[in-house]
């Protein structure tokens, strides 16, 4: 009998201290995964803040640390079978998929690191070129692994997850969403970088003066070649414009181009969408015998200013002048139209050659300190479209424009209402000094989805004038481009006349404005499908896409948009395209909506509606 109950208690006994020991074990196997992934996350957020200063020996130490940690991490989990098992295996693949990502992210920062690392090393010369070399090894391969980051981020969800793994997932989104802008566009980085980098090629390089208005900026005075591939930047040539031939096309000027009665090159950048101006530039610089190139770059007088301050003021050539952020454009204009009048319209312009090809070899022997500050500036830029950029081969073009740095207008998915705003000077004047802009645009909501619309154009220019300007009068000829099936409400109201581009509806047309005076322009008009309707008819959507020219002058927009009849505003929100730049606040109400904002950027307005 005792030896009978011994052996009853005896099965059981053995039981329970397997189970102690299964569940010691996973105890300890549990804290071992969670060191690892503690340690790897800390030393990952590390990285990532060393490498936004720049400090390039630790962020390469808690990279590798990172990548390290998370790669233990997941090996940790077990063989990957364990994720076809009922309920554990939701668990499984979660666990699996957060090492992962990290590790992945982890190995992106090490290889920006130590491309940074190598290119600032050594010589200040060629850096560019140095870049270049290492964007096949480092650069694509970092921005691949980016964007397999934000796809598989993306992805994750954290329905049927443990508490401590759905707390995961929602920390990763967090911490993955300021980065969110560069994530997204991880891969057209990387299509433009490949290209760029893979071979050499040869751009026109324009220099604008937005003194002189055009709709991509500026009068481009002067230009360049300029090559970019794996050799490096090289400025190959710059001169002022009108030491190029005069083509033979003979082109007729455009509607309202009342610069000359031809187009010419210099003037070719007419339309304000930079890939349909660049275009007509190639054309005819084919036509002139150039060079072969495959593209163009543009340039304005604001990134002159703005590299000012990056790299400190420098000196007007042939004077012991400082030019400093704060007085360049006005004082370049000057320079240019006052002291060098007497050298006549060829060697006017080309009296800066010396200054843009120094700045210019400045950004190639980028310091360290520097370059932060440089590429935040450039981003800047970029977003504001004072740097342009087009290529003829579709795909690298294809890029440019979704980065946001083509000066393209290319509204986006689900866009009802486009509102784009081209100021261009067609008299021999720089004199867009001096002149402010305001945007007010009324839109009144109707139950079938269209839009009464009221925009009201507000100028200004001060009575101060400017020595040396040939003339003190801002001659505009303006072009609204509207949305597809937009029309005016009553033909000519307002002197406005219907000349369209490109399939787009654009409403032109001419005003002078002299020193000390203010002028406004209305245009009314209605927009046939201001609304997507869902399909339950239930709730719609209103998207404005209002397009930011590169301008001297600052602009602030007044937007208002009421609610149809037995409709209510739900939510709405503003965001700049690119990303960036001060926050926009929309103010909502049940039957109305707007905002009031100077115009930084390209600005998208997205407005939810529901039925009252």
């Amino acid at each position: 009998m005792p030896v009978r109950r011994h052996r009853k208690w005896l099965i059981p006994s053995i039981v329970g201290v397997a189970l102690i020991a299964v569940l010691a074990a996973g105890w300890l196997w549990a804290q071992q995964f969670q060191q690892a992934a503690t340690t790897a996350k800390r030393a990952a957020s590390s990285g990532v803040k060393a490498l936004t200063t720049l400090d390039l020996a630790p962020a390469g130490t808690q990279f590798a640390l990172a990548e390290q940690e998370f790669g233990r991490a997941r090996s940790l989990l077990g063989p990957d079978w364990l994720g076809g098992l009922p309920w554990l295996g939701t668990q499984f693949t979660a666990a699996a998929q957060l090492t992962e990502i990290g590790g992945t992210a982890a190995s992106a920062g090490s290889q920006l690191t130590d491309l940074l690392a190598q290119t600032t090393a050594g010589s200040l010369d060629n850096r560019f070129g140095k870049l270049a070399s290492l964007s096949a090894s480092h650069l694509e391969p970092a921005l691949a692994k980016l964007a397999e980051v934000d796809r598989r981020t993306a992805a994750l969800s954290a329905d049927g997850l443990l508490p401590p793994l759905a707390d995961a997932v929602g920390e990763l989104k967090r911490l993955v969403e300021p980065y969110r802008g560069i994530l997204d566009q991880a891969d057209n980085a990387r299509r433009l970088a490949h290209y760029l980098f893979g071979s050499q090629h040869r751009f026109i390089l324009l220099s604008q003066n937005n003194a002189e208005l055009r709709p991509l900026g500026g009068f481009p005075g002067t230009y360049g070649l300029a090559t970019v591939g794996p050799d490096g930047f090289r400025l190959e040539k710059y001169a002022g414009i009108h030491r190029l031939p005069t083509d033979t096309l003979n082109l007729p000027a455009p509607e309202g181009a009342l610069m000359n009665p031809k187009l010419r090159f210099r003037d070719a950048n007419w339309w304000i969408d930079f890939p349909t101006s660049a275009p007509v530039m190639l054309k005819f610089w084919d036509n002139l015998k150039q060079p072969p190139v495959d593209g163009v770059i543009a340039i304005d007088v604001i990134t002159l200013q703005d590299l000012l301050t990056v790299f400190g003021p420098v000196t007007l050539p042939g004077t012991s002048e400082q030019l400093t952020k704060d007085n360049a454009v006005q004082r370049l204009t000057e320079f240019i139209e006052f002291d060098r009048a007497s050298y006549g319209k060829r060697a006017k312009a080309e009296a800066l050659i010396p200054l843009v090809e120094s700045m210019l070899k400045r950004i190639e022997n980028v310091q360290i300190d520097q370059l932060k500050p440089l590429l935040a500036t450039f981003g800047t830029l970029t977003a504001e479209k004072h740097f342009q950029f087009y290529v003829s081969e579709p795909q690298a073009q294809a890029a440019i424009v979704a980065l946001g740095i083509a000066g393209a207008i290319a509204p986006p998915p689900d866009t009802t209402d486009l509102l784009v705003i081209s100021n261009a000077m067609v008299r021999a004047s720089k004199s867009n000094l001096g002149v402010s802009k305001s945007v007010d645009y009324q839109v009144r909501l109707a139950s079938d989805g269209s839009a009464d619309t009221r925009l009201s154009l507000g100028f200004h220019k001060t009575a101060q004038t400017y020595p040396g300007l040939p003339t003190q009068l801002f001659c505009d000829y303006l072009r609204v481009y509207r949305a597809p099936g937009t029309t005016v409400a009553t033909d000519g109201a307002g002197g406005f006349v219907d000349r369209p581009e490109n399939g787009r509806p654009v409403f032109a047309t001419y005003f002078e404005l002299a020193p000390g005076q203010r002028l406004s322009q209305h245009l009314e008009s209605t927009v046939p499908q201001a609304l997507t309707m869902a399909a339950d008819q239930r709730s719609a959507h209103y998207r404005l896409l209002l397009v930011r020219q590169a301008d001297l002058a600052a602009t602030t927009v007044s937007l208002n948009v009421v609610a149809p009849e037995g409709w209510r505003f739900s939510s709405g929100q503003a965001g700049w395209r690119p990303g960036g730049g001060n926050p926009v606040t929309v103010q909502v109400s049940a039957d109305t909506a707007g905002l009031h904002t100077k115009l930084d950027r390209d600005l998208i307005v997205d407005l939810e509606l529901t039925r009252a």
